[in-house]
């Protein structure tokens, strides 16, 4: 969007009209059907000093993104993940030569990546002091990357697609691992990581969802594995209904992409929101609906889990930046 992009110089004059600008600029550009990417709008806006990552926004730190509707925070998030994606496979996993089609293979899932996060070995981060492209990537992911301990060549990728966390490592002998994000035998959010069984790939001795072997031949057969964890390929025209349906393929079919309503169409299966609770410790439930004064129900998580979003998404519940909390709109 070259008008937006032309704006810039004039914003940097004007700092006390900065957000309000980028606030405009941005609802306008998502307005705007195909959304495409504007990279220089995103690198403009994703800067430490401007508004930050936007996967920081759950943390509280890039606050910034609470301007914007949260489909709009999500397009920006998007374009973030699409080039974390490409900066892994192009830039740390290209120094072993351990592409192996991955990012091909990958990309095909873009429209259904909703997190991402790059973790960097020790010589990575040495790299930042020679290497000009390595240490515009580690800048652009400050706040938001962790950092592995035990394995200093190597670095891996977090992604998350519906209720799955992948994890992919630069260098060989890695496998793929895929978790159920709700049962993550690490914490997603944690600053350091062994790199090895004892977190990110534990799944090699206690199990997991799916481990993918870069065998000759490996994209083929991940490809049917996928598919039976309900994870199928991007189809332009049914992005939403796609991520929907891996969802309720992971959760047993309880939850359908219309929001598993009652019959009654008064509000969700109550039953089985108190059993998505039981999962993820201190979130909780209000219900005001029958409040004197109306109101409406309530899902409250401190942590805000990407997991537990894309199953009230996924039940019907919208989120309320006001409140930074999850509410099940009116019929």
């Amino acid at each position: 969007m070259r008008a937006a992009s032309s704006k810039f110089g004039l914003i940097q004059g004007k700092p006390g009209f900065r957000d309000e600008a980028l606030e405009v600029i941005l609802v306008r550009y998502h307005a705007c059907r195909p959304a495409l990417q504007d990279e220089r709008l995103r690198d403009y806006v994703c800067q430490p000093t401007v508004w930050k990552n936007p996967k920081l926004k759950a943390a509280g730190i890039a606050t910034a993104w609470n301007r914007v509707p949260d489909p709009v925070w999500q397009m920006v998030l998007s374009w973030v993940n699409e080039r974390n994606l490409k900066d892994f496979f192009d830039i740390l996993a290209a120094r072993n030569n351990a592409d192996e089609g991955r990012l091909a293979f990958w990309s095909k899932y873009l429209k259904q990546i909703t997190w991402t996060r790059l973790v960097f070995g020790a010589d990575t981060m040495a790299l930042k002091r020679s290497n000009p492209g390595i240490r515009d990537l580690i800048a652009r992911e400050e706040g938001a990357y962790a950092q592995l301990t035990s394995k200093p060549e190597v670095d891996a990728f977090m992604m998350q697609i519906g209720v799955y966390l992948i994890i992919e490592f630069s260098k060989k002998p890695n496998a793929c691992y895929v978790y159920q994000a709700d049962q993550l035998p690490f914490e997603p959010y944690d600053r350091h990581y062994e790199g090895g069984t004892a977190d990110l790939a534990a799944g090699y001795r206690v199990g997991c969802a799916l481990r993918i072997v870069h065998r000759e031949g490996w994209g083929e057969k991940a490809e049917i594995e996928l598919r039976q964890l309900g994870i199928r390929p991007d189809r332009a025209d049914a992005q939403r209904a796609a991520a929907a349906e891996a969802t309720a393929s992971s959760s047993g079919g309880r939850t359908t992409s219309s929001g598993a309503a009652s019959e009654q169409g008064a509000g969700p299966d109550m039953a089985a929101l108190q059993t998505l609770m039981t999962r993820f410790r201190g979130a909780s439930i209000t219900d005001k609906r029958t409040s004197a004064s109306g109101g409406r129900l309530w899902v409250d998580d401190p942590l805000q889990r990407a997991p537990l979003a894309s199953e009230l998404k996924a039940l019907g519940f919208r989120w309320a930046n006001h409140r930074q909390a999850w509410y099940f709109p009116e019929s």
